[in-house]
């Protein structure tokens, strides 16, 4: 059976889906791990907890080692809103 790949990427979009892409684990009190996709391969990733009052601040920053081997930040993870929780999301990226 063939399927084109443009109704093949339609029910595959279509579909509600969450993807695992890294994991994280505490190490010594601190958050470490890696993410991976097709393009992307990050071995070593920190979160770093945000102190802030703002409601929209995010909960981590998402730091990683550049190649002077200093931690920078490469991005950041939001508390999910009622509607992620739902669905077994605790965190948004």
């Amino acid at each position: 059976m063939r399927v084109s790949l443009r109704n093949w990427l339609r029910r595959q979009t279509s579909k509600d889906c969450d993807m695992n892409i890294g994991e994280f684990k505490s190490n010594n009190g601190r958050l470490v791990g890696s993410i991976a996709t097709r393009t992307i391969d990050l071995p070593k990733l920190g979160l770093r907890p945000v102190e802030s009052d703002n409601d929209k601040a995010p909960v981590y920053e998402i730091v990683a080692l550049n190649v002077g081997n200093r931690w920078v930040q490469v991005g950041a993870l939001w508390e999910a809103t009622e509607e992620r929780r739902a669905t077994g999301t605790p965190l948004a990226g």
